[in-house]
């Protein structure tokens, strides 16, 4: 399942959402599947950073509007990530699904404790951390 199918709608639909909220008009809702654009060489430390701040802002979602359906947060963690940062490494809604729907569903990615700053932080499942990528 990717976003566009939770959101459901057509994939083209979901493109165009997104390349609305972009201002550089860049394809940001490419379907993508799997972990390989985490696990990809470079910037690994830059982009587990950026996978905890968006976990961090879905889970401040889910505490102050535990209303929201499922897709709601989704599109509200992706566009609040995107409007605050002005090169964002996580530039797809799907990666953002992905990541969020493996964590949820304990499969892919995890949520630890840093063992020097004893913050949470995102980590890959099959790859053995104790410290966050910040330490």
């Amino acid at each position: 399942m990717c976003s566009s199918d939770l959101l459901q709608i057509r994939q083209s639909d979901a493109q165009r959402l997104v390349q609305e909220a972009d201002q550089n008009r860049r394809l940001l809702a490419r379907t993508e599947k799997g972990m390989y654009w985490f696990r990809a060489s470079g910037k690994y430390n830059l982009r587990m950073i950026h996978a905890t701040f968006v976990f961090r802002i879905f889970t401040n979602c889910e505490k102050v509007y535990p209303e929201m359906l499922m897709a709601e947060k989704l599109l509200y963690t992706y566009s609040t990530y995107i409007d605050m940062l002005s090169n964002p490494i996580i530039n797809n809604i799907n990666r953002v699904f992905y990541l969020l729907n493996s964590i949820v569903n304990k499969k892919g990615f995890d949520v630890r404790i840093c063992s020097k700053c004893k913050s949470d932080y995102v980590g890959i499942g099959s790859i053995e951390t104790n410290e966050c990528s910040c330490c």
